[in-house]
C-alpha cells in the first residue's frame, strides 16, 4: 500500500480513472475536475480543518505580502472563541 500526497490535482485524477488509486481531496479543488468515470463520495460526518500561515521570523516581506499576512492575522483573531 501507497500513501502519497499531490500538489496538481489534475495529475491525481487521471491516476485514479486509470485504476491506480483512490483520492482524498478537498470538495472544493474537485470543481473543475468533473469525470464521469468517478465516482465522489463526500466523507460523513463534515469534518473542518484548519489552515495556518507560516512565514520565517523577521522576514521583510514587499508591501503585498505584508497586508496579506495582516489580513489573515486581523481575520484569524475575529474568528477565535
Amino acid at each position: 500500500m501507497c500513501i502519497d500526497n499531490y500538489n496538481i490535482l489534475s495529475n491525481t485524477v487521471l491516476l485514479v480513472e486509470e485504476g491506480l488509486g483512490v483520492a482524498v481531496c478537498l470538495n472544493g479543488d474537485l470543481a473543475i475536475h468533473h469525470s464521469p468515470q468517478l465516482r465522489f463520495v463526500p466523507l460523513v460526518p463534515e469534518r473542518s480543518i484548519r489552515g495556518v500561515l507560516i512565514w520565517k521570523k523577521n522576514h521583510v516581506f514587499n508591501p503585498a505580502i505584508s497586508l496579506f499576512v495582516q489580513m489573515v492575522q486581523r481575520y484569524g483573531e475575529s474568528e477565535r472563541y
